[in-house]
């Protein structure tokens, strides 16, 4: 349940948090029909709760954004802040403040690295963030309590309405997260394609980085070294350098998610200056989206963007098979330098000089008389 109440009458913000995590809200302290002055300051105090028995859960860790601050034009809205200010959708009177919003926040502030306020829940199994502005706030348990499944990101509006009309400052949330069960792991393999047009293409080695975004685990091989069978060169905790000789493909290693949760990645190839090459500048990006089916993990959806997170998507499915990673570079051969051709030397102009030839010719007529005359005597 979420409400669209009109904000710019009175804004309406989050009555329930996350649905699937069975948040329960309660207001307490601070109440008042008026909406709080702007400058004014709450609090939000979390309190986890076992979802069988309801005891405090001790233990664990949450981390809590500023994901907009509430601002008055007319009328109360809220306004996407700090780095959330580029997230893609803006929210309004319109938005479902929901569980799903809340995931796309959260999946939002992971890609970014963006920075929240860390504070550990208690023995008690409560945490408390005093000295809040008014605004949207997005709480993520970025560690969970010994035994427990993490509580899926939820959503706390400061100041919140109750059902009653009143608006309070001080705000309790109660999620209660389920048992942690051990549960079978999936694999993914990734693959990377290679494509080439052109003509008596030359071969050539071509390198490509693939990237992890926040914390998503990165391929590993059976030592557990970052790196896949295929051929890595290089390797770290955060990306690796593949190599690819000529057309074709290559497994970017096997991927083990043993969490549910969404995971993000980028892949682009480096321009290594080949001489005649037009290199493929395509950036991808790609979520694996992985669900919990009773005691094991599944692919939910594998999406596959091309030009960044807010690119055209090229693959959505559950086969990694096909989210390929297609990059094509084109050749073009060197032309030819052809030499003109060779102007053939000119023979010499003797049209004028046939007068040589006459005098010898008589000169050779005269000396055979002579011989003639000379046997005769």
């Amino acid at each position: 349940m979420s409400h669209k109440n009109n904000l710019i009458k009175l804004i309406n913000p989050i009555t329930i948090l996350a649905l699937l995590v069975s948040v329960l809200v309660s207001c307490i302290v601070n109440a008042s029909e008026e909406f709080p002055p702007l400058d004014s300051k709450g609090s939000i105090s979390v309190a986890i709760r076992d979802r069988e028995t309801g005891d405090p859960v001790p233990g664990g860790e949450l981390v809590i954004y500023q994901a907009a601050t509430i601002v008055e034009n007319g009328g109360y809205r809220y306004q996407l802040t700090g780095g959330f200010a580029s997230f893609q959708e803006p929210i309004t009177e319109d938005t479902d403040l929901d569980a799903a919003l809340a995931a796309d926040l959260a999946a939002f502030a992971s890609q970014n690295s963006l920075e929240g306020t860390s504070v550990s829940i208690g023995t008690d199994g409560k945490a408390l963030i005093s000295d809040l502005a008014l605004g949207l706030y997005l709480v993520v348990q970025t560690s969970p309590a010994p035994d427990h499944a993490a509580v899926a990101p939820f959503l706390v509006s400061v100041p919140l309405k109750t059902e009653t009309g009143e608006w309070v400052l001080d705000v309790d949330a109660a999620p209660k997260p389920e048992l942690a069960k051990e549960c079978s792991p999936v694999n993914v393999s990734l693959t990377l394609e290679k494509k080439l047009t052109g003509e008596k293409v030359p071969s050539t080695t071509f390198s490509f980085v693939f990237r992890r975004l926040g914390g998503s685990p990165m391929p590993v091989n059976a030592k557990g070294l970052v790196s896949a069978g295929g051929p890595v060169a290089e390797s770290s905790a955060d990306e690796m350098t593949l190599q690819v000789k000529d057309a074709g493909q290559v497994t970017i290693g096997e991927i083990t998610f043993d969490k549910a949760g969404d995971y993000y990645y980028t892949c682009s190839e480096k321009n290594t200056g080949e001489k005649d090459f037009t290199y493929d500048t395509t950036t991808y990006w790609c979520r694996i989206g992985v669900v919990r089916e009773r005691e094991a993990l599944v692919i939910d959806e594998i999406v596959l963007k091309k030009g960044g997170a807010e690119g055209t998507v090229v693959y959505t499915g559950k086969d990694a098979s096909k989210a390929l990673f297609t990059f094509t570079n084109s050749y073009k051969s060197p032309e030819k330098t052809t030499e003109p051709p060779k102007t053939p030397s000119k023979l010499p102009q003797t049209g004028q000089l046939w007068w040589p030839v006459l005098l010898l010719a008589v000169i050779g007529i005269v000396l055979l008389v002579c011989g003639a005359v000379i046997r005769k005597k």
